[in-house]
């Protein structure tokens, strides 16, 4: 999934009446081949008690299910969602209007749109590292040609782009 230079995520499917959690599909954005699943679980909580409770987005690769990474918002949300690469460890940090490295650097300042269903991720000086835009009823994700053996930067440009187009 992270091999290619632009991917299409769908529009949220909401849970289902089984109890099954929301999804987006992560598919490839020339020949809308799927790569992969988005999947927030259902919270276990009441939900007068959901928006006090951790969420987590959990994004999987095709055809196996494997899991490429987990991106988690602490309780009530007061602090912002970490991303986790599939071994656990910490990637990025997602503020709304930044994304930083586990150890605080600066990776990408996050600039919406006026329609904010639009932006992009300008890394340092101002270079532009991915954008995301509406694009047939969900959403298309362009990555920036020198990001192509950076898979853990797009990685939390991917998890930055749910968590800035999804309800999360």
């Amino acid at each position: 999934m992270l091999e290619q230079s632009a991917l299409w995520l769908s529009a949220l499917e909401l849970p289902s009446l089984t109890g099954n959690g929301a999804v987006r599909r992560v598919l490839d954005a020339a020949t809308r081949q799927p790569l992969g699943n988005a999947c927030w679980p259902p919270p276990a909580w009441p939900a007068v008690l959901r928006a006090l409770t951790p969420r987590s987005c959990r994004v999987s690769e095709a055809p196996d299910d494997s899991l490429l990474f987990i991106c988690r918002r602490n309780w009530c949300g007061l602090t912002a969602p970490w991303v986790y690469d599939a071994d656990g460890n910490r990637v990025a940090r997602l503020g709304r209007h930044w994304i930083t490295s586990p150890y605080g650097l600066p990776l990408a300042a996050v600039r919406r749109d006026a329609d904010g269903r639009s932006g992009r991720f300008d890394g340092p000086g101002g270079i532009e590292l991915a954008c995301w835009q509406p694009s047939g009823g969900g959403t298309l994700v362009h990555f920036a040609p020198d990001l192509d053996h950076e898979p853990l930067v797009k990685m939390s440009l991917l998890a930055a782009t749910l968590v800035q187009s999804t309800e999360f």
